[in-house]
Parts: C-alpha cells; sequence; structure tokens
C-alpha cells in the first residue's frame, strides 16, 4: 500500500473514531449528534465503510441518538448503505433489505439485497466461518420479518 493511500485509510480511520466517541459519547466526549454526522461525512469522504454504516443507522433510525434530526431519512440511509456495500461490506447489503422489507414494503428489492448478502457472506466464507461455528457454509437463509420473506442459498 502506497504511504498516501495509508496515510488516508488512517485519516479516515481517526475520523471515524472520533465520530464515533461522539455519538455513543465514550470516554470524555458528550455526546454530540451534529459533530458527530459532520466528522462521520468527512470520513465517509475517504471511503470508510464504518462511517457509511454508521451514518446510514443515524439516518434509517437515530442510531445511538434518541430523537434524532436525522432519523427517517430512508433515502439518505440507502445512499450510505449503496456506497458501504460498494466498498465490501457485507452488512450494508442486510440493512438495505431491512429498509426494502420494513419501512418501504419493497420485497422485490428486499429480496436482491438479502441475495445479495448471503452471495457476499459466501464470498468471504472464511471470515464468517467462525462467527458461524462451522468450517462450510453450505445454506444460508435469511428472514426478514415485515414482511416475512425467506431467501435461501446454496452454495455449489
Amino acid at each position: 500500500m502506497s504511504d498516501s493511500i495509508s496515510n488516508l485509510t488512517s485519516e479516515a480511520e481517526c475520523l471515524y473514531s472520533e465520530a464515533a466517541n461522539y455519538s455513543f459519547a465514550w470516554g470524555r466526549y458528550p455526546k454530540n449528534e451534529r459533530e458527530a454526522m459532520r466528522l462521520l461525512k468527512k470520513s465517509a469522504s475517504l471511503n470508510s465503510i464504518d462511517a457509511y454504516l454508521l451514518m446510514g443507522d443515524i439516518y434509517e433510525n437515530g442510531g445511538p441518538f434518541v430523537d434524532s434530526e436525522f432519523s427517517g431519512n430512508y433515502k439518505k440511509a440507502i445512499d450510505c448503505y449503496i456506497r458501504a456495500g460498494s466498498l465490501g461490506s457485507v452488512w450494508a447489503y442486510y440493512a438495505l433489505a431491512y429498509i426494502y422489507a420494513g419501512e418501504l414494503q419493497d420485497e422485490m428489492n428486499a429480496r436482491k439485497c438479502f441475495i445479495l448478502c448471503a452471495e457476499k457472506i459466501i464470498e468471504k466464507e472464511n471470515g464468517i466461518s467462525a462467527w458461524l461455528d462451522s468450517d462450510k457454509l453450505d445454506t444460508l437463509a435469511f428472514f426478514s420479518y415485515p414482511v416475512g420473506a425467506i431467501c435461501v442459498v446454496r452454495k455449489t
């Protein structure tokens, strides 16, 4: 990795860490939604997956903030999750499926996102296998409560 890319990654991580401190009121930091979002946007501009995921969560349902001024903005949440997914986040697709299945009642897009999530998990099988206490992922199933949609993907 070149030094410039390494420095950008490091800067993105530092900005995300600072934003998380303000989001969750860790350590000496007070909870401050506006400052957290400002830092998350800067971190996201440097391609931080974590920043996009936390921003998506805040736009979707307020994240760690009660009565968030940002929550309920599903268009922005979807944009954040799509960007996180394009950067390699498996769980961004699950979050997208959940929004489509629940709030937007869009079963077709919910199913597509569940399938993308399952495919990405299978692609990254080594990382997720230990979490599932399994050496092989032969079948993966997701259930979405609001719609009742089930997506099963079998690895061939």
